[in-house]
């Protein structure tokens, strides 16, 4: 692994790793992480940092032979991932969880059992201190159906994925990756310790996200344009249209202007509109070989 990798992950893990730490000191002193005001500042953390790794999305489709076929299956994709909240928001949170496993996986070392077990930790780690906090999440997200099969499955889970999770840490600490490991540790830790939203706004924000952001600037390579640069616009104009989306399901599914009706709207719209965005996102490889890109070029 180059110095570069390895100095990127210093950085990265230093800053989750002294964000968590923050966090879990306030938390100490009774700072209040449920009120509404912190709900939309909780999601307003997960949009700002996480949405634009998957806008890289957009550097990608614009720069496929066949622009117009790769835009219309990633709009498809995500339609349908849209529609599917519409009619059956239950299954639609489930599937979410499912293809966040999946993508989350690509974070940790080691065999798919370890990596998605470790994915899995993050998601079903709050269960163990937090059900109540989970399901209330879980009731305004997808509505109250939604929470005793996800929520039961999840915490029947959790030890085992805790397990798992840990096991890859002391595999990235064995590998040398030591604030990779610590980072990983400070991840699960926040999962279980903090308020879930808070929680899920580190982990997926400083976490995840730069992470994956690196990553897809690597993959890009000198085909992002003069100075590697060009995939700015892209990626702020995908990400302001998606904050712009979450601020619509908000003003649309709150009953009056309040902070408590707001913080509600905020909250489903921001995990609809990332389910919306991540299920094209995973399916971006078998998007751009539809559109006639070789996915072996995308990383060349």
């Amino acid at each position: 692994m180059n110095e570069a990798v390895i100095g990127g992950e210093v950085r990265i893990g230093a800053l989750h790793i002294g964000a968590t730490a923050v966090a879990l000191v306030a938390a100490a002193l009774g700072t209040d992480f449920d009120s509404g005001a912190a709900t939309m500042l909780s999601c307003t953390a997960i949009l700002l940092l996480g949405l634009p790794h998957g806008a890289l999305d957009m550097v990608g489709l614009l720069g496929a032979r066949s622009r117009t076929r790769a835009i219309a299956s990633y709009l498809a994709l995500a339609g349908a991932m849209a529609a599917l909240w519409w009619v059956m928001p239950g299954a639609a949170l489930l599937l979410f969880f499912a293809v966040a496993i999946g993508h989350f996986g690509e974070d940790w070392p080691g065999p798919g059992l370890i990596a998605h077990g470790g994915a899995l930790a993050l998601l079903a780690a709050p269960l163990l201190f937090h059900r109540a906090k989970i399901d209330a999440l879980f009731a305004i997200i997808a509505g109250p159906g939604a929470i005793p099969p996800l929520a039961n499955s999840l915490l029947l889970v959790a030890p085992v994925a805790i397990a798992a999770g840990l096991t890859g840490c002391a595999l990235l600490w064995s590998a040398g990756r030591r604030m990779l490991a610590a980072s990983s540790a400070a991840a699960l830790a926040g999962m279980v310790l903090l308020p879930p939203l808070v929680g899920f706004a580190l982990s997926f924000g400083l976490f995840h996200s730069p992470r994956q952001f690196a990553r897809g600037l690597a993959e890009l390579g000198g085909k992002a344009g003069p100075g590697g640069r060009a995939w700015r616009f892209p990626v702020t104009a995908a990400s302001a249209a998606s904050l712009l989306l979450v601020l619509v399901i908000a003003w649309l599914g709150a009953p009056e202007v309040s902070v408590p009706a707001l913080s509600a709207g905020v909250l489903r719209g921001t995990f609809v509109v990332l389910s919306v965005l991540t299920v094209p996102h995973m399916m971006m490889p078998l998007v751009l070989r539809m559109a006639g890109r070789n996915v072996a070029e995308r990383g060349a």
